[in-house]
């Protein structure tokens, strides 16, 4: 359980769903300028308390230690054989759907591309049998992950409704696939 320490530092968690969705709000900007032990301690208990969850949603203002956490999360995560990736809406790309996405699983390909020959199999195992074969569609939204799954087969025009549950249906299999409990990942938006 969290320690009560935590509530009293403008921390506020909220769990939904049997632990699984957490929302937090918070400022951790004594987190981040105290060097007492204690408040060190803290931190790391605390990281370590979200970095095990599934899902965690960080809110806040601007410059109240949201970057701060998720990076000594990245720490925790990366130590046990995760895998943090990041995506950014940047001000000039705000017209282009899914940017921060498509920014962040680029990530996620250069970093596969780059494992051992049986490692990039492995992967190469999972993502085929998660896109079946409609994997054009995730090539086509992120070209480097030719590179893992080789060419694509073309797949049929849909339009309207059926394109967008064909897309879901993809992400969601591609998403479970890369997201295990002996890789987990962290993505960072």
């Amino acid at each position: 359980m969290i320690n009560s320490t935590l509530l009293k530092n403008k921390m506020l968690i909220n769990a939904i769903s049997f632990s699984i969705i957490f929302c937090i709000s918070f400022s951790i900007q004594a987190f981040a300028q105290d060097d007492e032990p204690s408040s060190q301690d803290l931190m790391k208990e605390t990281v370590e308390y979200l970095a095990s969850k599934e899902l965690l949603l960080v809110t806040g203002y601007s410059g109240t230690g949201k970057s701060v956490l998720i990076h000594e999360i990245h720490k925790s995560i990366t130590q046990k054989q995760g895998i943090y990736i990041e995506g950014n809406f940047g001000q000039f790309q705000k017209d282009i759907p899914y940017f921060a996405l498509i920014q962040a699983f680029k990530e996620l390909a250069y970093i596969i591309i780059n494992e051992s020959d049986e490692k990039l199999q492995y992967w190469k195992k999972c993502i085929q049998e998660s896109v079946g074969n409609i994997g054009k569609v995730l090539t086509n939204l992120i070209p480097d992950f030719e590179l893992i799954i080789g060419k694509q087969p073309d797949i049929p025009e849909l339009e309207g409704e059926q394109a967008l549950n064909r897309f879901n249906f993809l992400w969601q299999n591609f998403i479970k696939a890369v997201c295990k409990k002996e890789h987990p990942l962290v993505l960072f938006i």
